[in-house]
């Protein structure tokens, strides 16, 4: 008589598995269709799973949904009251585990869209950085460019600089002594960085002109008639020849530049019309007066720059008289208002 043969653990554990499933299922559950009660719990399992691991994506729960109310309309006749409840209650977890995954994927994809546009921002400015960096650096070699050139033209016809001429009393000494003769000495004066060519300047005396003027007056006293305007004419050409002096001061980028001596008039005033030419076509007008006050001579200088805002120029000594509150000078005033070297 043959033995029957053992089953392994393996096997055993594998028919109690299936014994305690069969007796599970053979459950009976009050008030419910046996059919009806594991296809509720299939279906509660699969909401709960979708709920604890945020692993439904929009649209599987209405696709549950969908295949629950296929499941009620074709079983409606089946379910008892509880199952009915029970399934509305399953169709509105199901309606909010979809709006849960929308609500997810709403937020999830603005997150998303809200990085992008920070890295496209982000990127945007630093190709905006980069091309300003780009541009700053152009404008800057553009304006060195200019810079230069300007600086070039300028150095070459002396820009914005201009020069004046300057006098000053120097004694002559006899014995070791100091006396009130003298002569003026003169300068050329820069003023501004760059270097001016070919400045000639003219000087138109008025205290000589005057005395010329008097001494041909009194030659040709006899000659001073009614007819005679030829005369005074011819006359004062001769004293403004004799009046005028043009030196020839050249180029100079130094500060000044000395010019020689020019003798002084017998007069306690010194008056003198200055025309400044320049290699760039500049013409500058200059006046001088001087004036002797117990001993000392003071000096009121003013310059003419029609190329610029402001034009008038003034070195005037402090010691230089005044009177009623104006220089005394010969220059031309204003018709309204105070003359600026007045102030």
């Amino acid at each position: 008589m043959a033995t029957p043969k053992r089953l392994g653990s393996g096997t055993m554990g594998s028919m109690r598995g299936i014994l305690w499933t069969r007796r599970v299922l053979s459950w009976h559950v009050p008030h419910y269709d046996r059919g009806g009660f594991y296809l509720q719990a299939m279906v509660i399992v699969a909401i709960d799973v979708g709920w604890q691991s945020y692993q439904f994506a929009p649209g599987w729960a209405v696709a549950i949904l969908a295949v629950v109310a296929v499941v009620m309309t074709v079983r409606a006749d089946h379910y008892t009251k509880t199952e009915q409840v029970i399934w509305v209650l399953v169709a509105l977890s199901l309606m909010v585990v979809e709006i849960r995954a929308i609500t997810r994927d709403r937020n999830v994809a603005e997150t998303q869209r809200r990085v992008f546009e920070q890295q496209l921002q982000d990127r945007f400015q630093q190709t905006a950085n980069s091309l300003g960096a780009v541009i700053r650096e152009s404008d800057a070699h553009f304006d060195a460019t200019i810079g230069k050139i300007g600086q070039a033209i300028n150095t070459e016809t002396g820009g914005d600089t201009f020069c004046y001429l300057d006098m000053t009393f120097s004694p002559i000494w006899e014995n070791g002594k100091e006396t009130t003769r003298g002569y003026l000495r003169l300068e050329a004066v820069r003023v501004g960085k760059y270097p001016l060519r070919d400045v000639s300047i003219t000087i138109d005396d008025h205290i000589k002109f005057g005395t010329v003027m008097n001494d041909l007056r009194k030659r040709d006293t006899h000659n001073f008639t009614t007819d005679a305007n030829d005369k005074v004419l011819e006359e004062m050409e001769q004293a403004g020849r004799a009046s005028r002096v043009t030196i020839q001061v050249g180029n100079f980028a130094v500060g000044s530049k000395a010019l020689g001596g020019y003798p002084i008039n017998d007069s306690d005033v010194q008056e003198f019309d200055v025309l400044i030419r320049l290699f760039n076509l500049q013409t500058f007008i200059e006046r001088i007066t001087m004036r002797r006050t117990n001993g000392h001579w003071s000096k009121a200088i003013l310059l003419e720059l029609p190329q610029k805002k402001g034009h008038l120029w003034t070195k005037i000594d402090k010691t230089f008289p005044t009177k009623d509150g104006h220089l005394e000078v010969g220059w031309p005033r204003p018709t309204k208002g105070r003359a600026d070297w007045d102030h």
